[in-house]
């Protein structure tokens, strides 16, 4: 008899997926990070690596060898917001925040336009 087990990606694969797919979503011209800041999105992207690194870093210990759906969700929710408020608290340290504008308050007041 053979057993089939359905794998999610590995530990590695989940990170180098999640950390493009992270990086372009945060910078995408729609976006809090791009809308609220003055920037590029070069220098989205370059700030969105920075802090995405030691946010997984962070979790690290906490992901499971294979993903699944759940773990993935969860973990990716947990790293994107370490890195979104990093990445704001730099931003708004360097005096780079748009405003005032009650939209750009903090990440959890931004709705798309």
């Amino acid at each position: 008899m053979v057993l089939l087990m359905a794998c999610g990606p590995s530990k590695q694969d989940w990170i180098g997926k999640f950390e493009p797919a992270m990086v372009d979503w945060f910078c995408g011209a729609k976006q809090y990070p791009r809308n609220c800041f003055d920037l590029d999105e070069t220098e989205c992207v370059q700030m969105a690596k920075r802090a995405l690194g030691p946010c997984i870093a962070q979790y690290e210990d906490r992901m499971p060898a294979q993903f699944d759906g759940q773990s993935g969700k969860e973990l990716g929710e947990l790293i994107g917001a370490c890195a979104g408020g990093a990445y704001e608290l730099e931003l708004t340290a360097r005096h780079k925040r748009i405003g005032p504008s009650p939209k750009c308050d903090t990440f959890l007041t931004w709705t798309n336009p």
